[in-house]
């Protein structure tokens, strides 16, 4: 029902609220800007300028930083520890070879079937961040320096990770509770050889 007041126009809603003219003008003022945004989207989509919503995840206490450059540590008797990124590298294997450039002071590391006769299973660690390969007869036989723990940088070429022996490596220093810093990448008792490993380097020996 309309009303007319002193010069003014009412919508009588019931006996009670009644709103004026100029709040009504609000009213579609607000629609217009509302349908104007959604012409705005609509546009947006057939040009391909709307932007997405980010791709949240959860971040977790236990998620460890990603390293892309592959590592190689080796330990102290030999003991050698290859990061996640160095591991991926491989393929993500079961058990690798060792080969050794005398001339070029090169390691080289290659995936293999667990079942072969020279291969070295790896022991993964509980966080899953090291990958563990007892290596102290291999870097026995070829004088590989292993008093103090080194650890190099890695790269693949044609399947095998190679290390580069001539660069000397970064040393890795023990830390207060006596421990290397190589050791805390998640040995976790890395240094205790596997069984099978151990006897198959007693008789390399």
């Amino acid at each position: 029902m309309i009303v007319r007041h002193r010069g003014k126009v009412y919508a009588r809603m019931d006996r009670t609220d009644r709103f004026s003219w100029s709040s009504g003008g609000k009213i579609v003022r607000a629609i217009g800007a509302l349908v104007k945004a959604i012409g705005s989207t609509l546009a947006g989509v057939a040009t391909g300028t709307v932007v997405d919503m980010p791709q949240f995840e959860v971040f977790r206490k236990r998620m460890a930083p990603l390293v892309k450059q592959p590592y190689v540590t080796i330990q102290h008797r030999g003991t050698m520890s290859f990061n996640k990124a160095a591991h991926h590298a491989l393929g993500s294997p079961e058990a690798i070879e060792l080969l050794f450039d005398p001339n070029e002071q090169i390691i080289g590391v290659r995936a293999v079937d667990p079942r072969v006769e020279h291969a070295y299973p790896i022991r993964v660690t509980n966080a899953e961040t090291s990958f563990i390969v007892s290596g102290r007869a291999f870097t026995h036989y070829y004088g590989i320096p292993t008093d103090i723990s080194r650890r190099y940088p890695a790269e693949i070429l044609d399947g095998v990770l190679c290390i580069d022996l001539k660069g000397g490596g970064t040393e890795v220093t023990s830390n207060r509770k006596g421990r290397t810093k190589a050791a805390t990448e998640g040995s976790n008792g890395a240094q205790r050889d596997l069984g099978a490993v151990f006897n198959r380097e007693i008789a390399e020996a």
